[in-house]
């Protein structure tokens, strides 16, 4: 007997498939926890203030080189927001955004599973989406280990809670809510008070040095360090006989091409965070010009499409240590030294971006 859904969120799509396929060709969202936001917001009526890409900008996602010394086949997101994912990172988001949020972790959720799930379908009912973070319960799903993703229904009187991941063609993936839920969920609360686009975006940008700056956590590292980490690793022959490419090499280029095309892509509404300051403030539009340079850099091959002809990516494709990375181009001794420079450059352009960015945002 077919079940039918007793309650779900309209005009749910795919929130993690932005930049795969001829649908979403050339959008570029590929940062979980920044389509999540934006969804929830765009239910809460702020789409056209907090949108994916002033989002990015407040996580810390859309600057940030991130890059995992581990073995990270099961880990979470690739990207600022899923290696600092919990109640203290998502503080700091909803207060950069005004709004009052309540974080339930796993333990207190599943020791009074009633009265949240009921707070979760008088939500969705309203038209809200929750947050969920952690494992889904279903690690095989999970191709990129989804750290952030939305609960946006039920079916089956509660049973049974639906969130948005595309499978199977089916915008929903299912949990049963009778057994153990192994998410912290984050509710949205009111707004606290508003704050001008223009203030935001000015505290995103002055944050920025913060993400480019922090240590290395667990063998996680950021920023110029993550580059340069990664260049020590692939010297040192951490890939000899690696048996997953995709999840211990492959996701830190698609980090780095999607830091390459975002911040270098000026027309709205694709504009990063610096891009979009210096729109509303002029001040910071020597500034805005700079750090796209930087990040022209780190592009492709054809200008037409906002990338930098012999820039790093590629440079790094030319050499098969891009998105077609394979253990022979990284076993040839005389290969991998030319691709340990291109992240060594990597480096030195984020470098210069936190030097842009220390030059014009003191005082």
């Amino acid at each position: 007997m077919k079940v039918k859904r007793t309650n779900s969120l309209p005009n749910i799509r795919d929130l993690f498939s932005y930049g795969m396929g001829e649908k979403h060709a050339n959008e570029g969202k590929n940062f979980a926890f920044d389509n999540c936001m934006e969804y929830l917001m765009e239910k809460l009526g702020e789409k056209e203030k907090l949108n994916y890409w002033v989002i990015t900008g407040i996580t810390g996602n859309g600057y940030t080189p991130v890059y995992n010394r581990n073995d990270s086949t099961a880990a979470c997101e690739y990207c600022v927001s899923g290696y600092l994912a919990g109640s203290d990172y998502i503080g700091y988001v909803f207060d950069a955004i005004g709004y009052e949020h309540t974080y339930i972790t796993a333990e207190r959720l599943n020791a009074n599973k009633p009265e949240y799930l009921h707070k979760l379908m008088d939500y969705t009912k309203r038209g809200v989406p929750v947050i969920a973070i952690g494992n889904s319960g279903e690690p095989d799903f999970f191709i990129d280990s989804l750290t952030h993703y939305l609960y946006v229904g039920q079916e089956d009187y509660e049973k049974t809670f639906l969130f948005s991941r595309k499978a199977d063609d089916e915008l929903y993936n299912k949990l049963n809510a009778i057994e153990f839920i192994p998410q912290d969920l984050v509710f949205a609360g009111e707004k606290k008070h508003d704050i001008m686009l223009v203030d935001i975006c000015r505290n995103a940008v002055m944050k920025i040095p913060y993400w480019l700056t922090m240590p290395e956590r667990n063998g996680v590292f950021f920023g110029a360090s993550a580059y340069r980490a990664w260049a020590d690793d692939i010297e040192a022959g951490r890939y000899d006989g690696e048996t997953h490419l995709w999840h211990n090499y492959v996701v830190y280029i698609c980090n780095l091409a999607t830091l390459a095309w975002a911040n270098n892509v000026n027309d709205a509404p694709y504009a990063s965070i610096v891009n979009r300051l210096s729109q509303l403030d002029t001040r910071y539009a020597d500034m805005s010009v700079q750090i796209a340079k930087q990040f022209f850099l780190l592009g492709e091959e054809d200008g037409s499409s906002g990338f930098c002809k012999g820039g790093i990516w590629r440079s790094l494709e030319d050499l098969g240590g891009g998105f077609n990375c394979s253990l022979k181009a990284l076993n040839d001794t005389k290969i991998r030294a030319k691709i340990v420079d291109k992240f060594r450059e990597a480096a030195v352009c984020i470098d210069n971006v936190l030097q842009i960015l220390q030059r014009n945002l003191t005082g």
